[in-house]
């Protein structure tokens, strides 16, 4: 009898560990022929590839991922494909040569906090709402009880408003163009038309996201998501003054990220 009891608990034990080693994602959206791919954000090599299928209610279980930044995305074959998405090099809106589109999102995954994601839509949308939207609109929602993540989405919803905010400054100069254009006032048309060829959204853009990252990385300075996007900037814009106050207030988990070590011996060979 105590035979038994003792292989039903290593059975027990066996079975708890694999469930907690498996990264769990449920799909709560109407998405028909479609199917799931996942990435390392930093590498680009692809950890997962779901089969081709409804993916309405399903459940996906997936190996374990060490604790790190993924690109999780939803693909399937284009029902739209309006003109100017050829010329678009930027974005959550992706043309390839396969004609596929790919509804993407950034997560950082630590399966100690929470080993199970749901997604879902944050607003009801057919696929070709979601393939002819605005690239910066993020529709793809992930819920999950982990920090970590809930942190990333944050950092990452730093983009979405710097991208809007940019869109919203695009339209206004191009209609303060036209009424200059209309009211014969050259001048000021030609000042805005060289602010419209100008880099002047760009940097607008790097120094929001350059502000917005460095409030939250001394907001959660023990967090290795900060490590990771201070990371991140660095290497996009190597504006290494900009974030060394924050830097060096990292500490706990956020010294033991291997991006640290990496922005560290940077500045080191600055310094």
């Amino acid at each position: 009898m105590m035979k038994y009891i003792y292989i039903f608990i290593c059975f027990f034990i066996i079975s708890c560990h694999s469930i907690d080693d498996k990264l769990i994602v449920d799909i709560e959206i109407p998405l028909e022929q479609a199917y799931v791919e996942i990435y390392h954000t930093v590498s680009g090599d692809k950890i997962y590839s779901s089969f081709y299928e409804d993916l309405n209610g399903k459940q996906l279980s997936i190996e374990s991922l060490p604790e790190d930044m993924y690109t999780i995305c939803l693909v399937w074959e284009r029902t739209f494909v309006p003109h100017k998405l050829f010329k678009r090099k930027e974005g959550k809106i992706v043309f390839d040569i396969d004609n596929k589109f790919y509804l993407i999102k950034d997560i950082y995954l630590n399966r100690n906090q929470d080993n199970r994601i749901k997604l879902r839509l944050n607003e009801v949308l057919s696929k070709e709402d979601m393939e002819t939207a605005n690239y910066y609109q993020d529709v793809l929602d992930v819920i999950s009880t982990s920090e970590d993540l809930a942190l990333s989405l944050v950092y990452e919803h730093v983009y979405e408003e710097a991208d809007s905010l940019n869109e919203t400054q695009h339209k206004i100069w191009s209609r303060n163009l036209i009424d200059y254009i209309a009211k014969n006032n050259w001048d000021e048309a030609r000042k805005v038309n060289i602010l419209l060829k100008s880099d002047s959204l760009d940097r607008f853009k790097s120094e929001f996201v350059n502000m917005k990252f460095n409030s939250l990385a001394v907001s959660n300075t023990e967090s290795p998501v900060s490590t990771y996007y201070i990371f991140k900037d660095l290497l996009a814009n190597r504006n290494f003054n900009d974030f060394r106050k924050a830097f060096f207030l990292l500490e706990g988990r956020a010294k033991l990220s291997p991006y640290y070590r990496m922005v560290k011996n940077q500045y080191d060979n600055i310094d």
